[in-house]
Parts: C-alpha cells; structure tokens; sequence
C-alpha cells in the first residue's frame, strides 16, 4: 500500500478519481446534446441543469489532479455522492455491469488521505469515499425514481391531480387505479421533492382540483 504521507500516492489517488471520468464525460456530452423541453419536462430539466454542473465542477478538479482533488474534497465533500443521487433519478439501470475495482486498499488510502491532507473529518471522509465506491461498483437493480421524476414532470406541465396522474400514469400494473394509487404516487412525489430542495431547486406544484 503506498505511503499516505508520499509524493506517489497523491498521484495514485488522482488516478482512482479520474477512473469515473469517461463516462461522466459521455453523460455530459449527452446532456449537453440532448436538454430537456423545460415546458414539457420543467422538473426533469431542472434536475439535468444541476448534474451538468455537477459534471462539469467534477472534470475541472480531476483534470486537476491532486490539486483538484485537494479542493474538491475540502469544498465539495458530497460531490460524488451528489453526482450519483441526481443519476438514480433520471437514468435507468441495469444491473450486471461492472467498472472499475475499487479495492478496501483503496478505500483505505483515500480515506486515510482525505483527512490527513484535505482537513476532512471522519463523516465527511467516509462519505466520499461511499460515493467514489457506489459510482465504481456494479450497477444496481432498476427502480422507479426515473418514472417518478417523469410524475412530477407531467403535474408541473399538465397541471395534473395525483388522483389524474394515477389514472395515466401509474406503474402499478392494475387496470383500475384507487386512491391508494394516488396517495402512493403522491408519496413518491414529495420524496422527490424534498430531494430537489437538497440540490436547491423549488418547483411550483399546481393546485389541487
């Protein structure tokens, strides 16, 4: 294992961050083509707004090596961890798919480095590097958050009642949709919308009919 404390392991260190780079690259240069209706979709593409500039702070400080590294553990503790919750909201996953190893060695060294060198304490150290792991390890099960953000889009858009979103739009699998659909519906709703206050954006729900 090399020595926390020595020139090489910051250099190793910069190397396991840049390891997420290519496909944060891929899913910028995607957004970037490809920006959501902000009428049709206002929640969606306020939600993408935010991981483009996510991405776009992250490829800055890993392209700047340790000292990118430096700053981004010292000012954007949760950038990682960040970076993967918007991506559990607007992408589909499939499970199986492997990247790249990220050992307990590993784990260690960077854990060991962030608070010895980036004045982090133990939490946030530990929360990094839960989120360099999480995005370096396989893909996990696919959940429904992606057809919940499209919900909150069609509320927004529509001016929907969650008794008419689960009409059109429930996933339950039932040909006839009940109340309990829509307090369902408006359960995951709010929960999406609580964490859109964590990322600082408000969105203005229509009233209830």
């Amino acid at each position: 294992m090399p020595d926390p404390n020595g020139p090489d392991a910051w250099e190793s260190l910069s190397e396991l961050v840049r390891s997420i780079e290519p496909q944060l690259e891929r899913d910028l240069a995607y957004c970037l083509a490809n920006p959501p209706d902000p009428k049709k979709h206002p929640a969606t593409s306020a939600v993408i707004a935010e991981y483009v500039r996510r991405i776009q702070l992250y490829l800055t400080q890993s392209k700047a090596g340790t000292a990118g590294l430096r700053e981004q553990a010292a000012q954007y503790p949760n950038l990682v961890i960040e970076i993967q919750e918007i991506e559990e909201w607007i992408k589909q996953r499939k499970p199986g798919t492997a990247r790249r190893p990220f050992s307990q060695e590993d784990q260690d060294l960077l854990g060991d480095w962030l608070v010895r060198h980036a004045d982090s304490s133990y939490s946030k150290a530990r929360r990094f590097v839960a989120g360099v792991v999480k995005s370096l390890s396989k893909k996990g099960a696919p959940s429904k958050k992606p057809e919940t953000l499209r919900m909150l889009d069609a509320r927004i858009a529509n001016g929907w009642s969650y008794s008419v979103l689960a009409a059109k739009m429930c996933d339950c699998g039932a040909k006839k949709h009940t109340a309990h659909c829509s307090e369902r519906i408006r359960k995951r709703i709010k929960e999406l919308e609580g964490f859109l206050k964590t990322l600082g954006i408000t969105l203005q729900p229509p009233g209830e009919k």
